[in-house]
């Protein structure tokens, strides 16, 4: 996190506060249970701010590897020809909710997380990323920055973290999904 505030942007000396907390969901195999969600107050400003672990996005409940792998999956049923967003919900774990919308909901969220941050991911990850362009499917395209990230680690395990980490150090933002603090406010 740093030494200086993410909310006044000075060394205030935060304080932590007593941590919120929400629920992390893994889908293969299932789970669902509460995590506990670092909290702390600035001292100049007296606004509150988070830090999530690592593997959560700001504002989804499903962990990243859950993500990852159900949409890897939704790649596999479409290299097979067959419907991949229906076909992974009905291989899932119905306690998990996941329907083909809340999916692609989760490609979009990948995609423009990816491609927002393929000049940073460029640099650690030389020659293994995809060139933007509009040839690939959205699908297609995460498969192929995650077999870039990955290889020849497995899919969604270290490389995917490590890129996130390196990606926040480097920007100081989530590379999938917004914080608070960078969504539009105006109303």
């Amino acid at each position: 996190m740093g030494t200086h505030c993410p909310v006044c942007g000075k060394k205030c000396n935060y304080n932590e506060i007593p941590p919120y907390y929400r629920y992390a969901i893994d889908t293969n195999p299932f789970k669902k249970e509460k995590v506990p969600i670092a909290r702390f107050r600035c001292k100049i400003v007296g606004l509150t701010f988070s830090v999530l672990p690592h593997q959560l996005i700001p504002y989804c409940q499903y962990t990243v590897n859950a993500i990852i792998q159900t949409l890897l999956e939704v790649y596999n049923f479409q290299e097979r020809g067959q419907k991949g967003y229906y076909g992974v919900c009905l291989q899932m774990d119905p306690d998990c909710s996941a329907t083909p919308f809340l999916i692609l909901t989760w490609a979009k969220l990948l995609a423009t997380g990816l491609k927002r941050g393929h000049h940073i991911l460029h640099r650690l990850f030389p020659g293994k990323l995809p060139e933007d362009n509009n040839i690939f499917s959205i699908i297609k395209k995460i498969y192929l920055y995650i077999k870039g990230i990955c290889s020849p680690e497995p899919p969604g395990r270290f490389g995917v973290s490590q890129a996130m980490i390196h990606f926040f150090k480097n920007t100081n933002n989530h590379l999938f999904g917004l914080s608070s603090s960078d969504r539009n406010r105006s109303p």
